[in-house]
């Protein structure tokens, strides 16, 4: 420890230079933390493609998520857009996009349009406490009217949320590789918040990862999750 007090200062090389600290020099596109995921996959037997591109800056400050994709039947473009900064305790974190969701080949469309505000705050290294602001437009834009399905309507709640992880990542992990998690969340839609109706709802979220033996670097992911509502209004499906 003495003699590591005593080191001199790094020199400078002469093709080199010192200036503060800059997170967009690493935060842009095309930069070693950036990048760019296609999807393509079948939800509710809907043919459906979406592109993904995720940045962050060197220091973990700052972290920024795009999406931008559509399906067969959607006939509208879905979008997402998501910042997230780590400069401070608790996280902060915006979100907003358009998201359209379909069924019987189109025959039940819903489009929602959303906006969320959220903020999450470590406790020692296994526990995370979360809130959040979440407002949503729904419009209905199937060609006929079904009675199966309530769509349609503003949805507004403000949730707080538990989670305890005891999960393993490492730097060129696909995900956790072994360990679980569970969380908990209490979900207040309100018509004060700018939603149309008023319900209180509970949800449950258990998570195991199982490093794959056969093969490298894959791995299981087992998820069981659940809700509770209490109304008064029942207005919100759990899905």
């Amino acid at each position: 420890e003495h003699e590591r007090l005593h080191e001199k200062p790094l020199e400078l090389k002469s093709n080199e230079s010192e200036s503060d600290y800059a997170a967009w020099r690493s935060l842009l596109p095309f930069q070693h933390n950036w990048l760019l995921i296609p999807h393509v996959f079948l939800q509710n037997n809907d043919p459906s493609a979406s592109l993904t591109t995720l940045g962050q800056d060197v220091l973990g400050r700052h972290t920024y998520l795009l999406n931008l994709g559509s399906s067969q039947y959607a006939e509208n473009i879905n979008w997402s857009a998501t910042y997230i900064n780590d400069v401070w305790h608790p996280t902060l974190a915006m979100g907003m996009g358009q998201n359209t969701f379909t069924l019987n080949q189109g025959e039940v469309r819903e489009r929602a349009n959303n906006f969320s505000l959220a903020g999450s705050l470590p406790l020692g290294q296994r526990h995370l406490l979360s809130l959040n602001y979440t407002l949503e437009a729904r419009k209905d834009l199937s060609d006929i009217a079904n009675a199966d399905y309530d769509l349609g309507g503003d949805f507004s709640y403000l949730q707080f949320g538990y989670r305890y992880n005891f999960s393993r990542h490492y730097p060129y992990s696909v995900s956790p590789e072994h360990g679980r998690s569970i969380g908990f969340a209490i979900r207040h839609y309100s018509s004060a918040l700018g939603g149309d109706f008023n319900e209180w709802l509970f949800t449950g979220d258990a998570r195991a990862y199982l490093n794959n033996p056969l093969f490298h670097n894959h791995v299981f992911a087992l998820r069981l999750t659940g809700a509770f509502a209490l109304g008064p209004d029942y207005k919100e499906k759990f899905y």
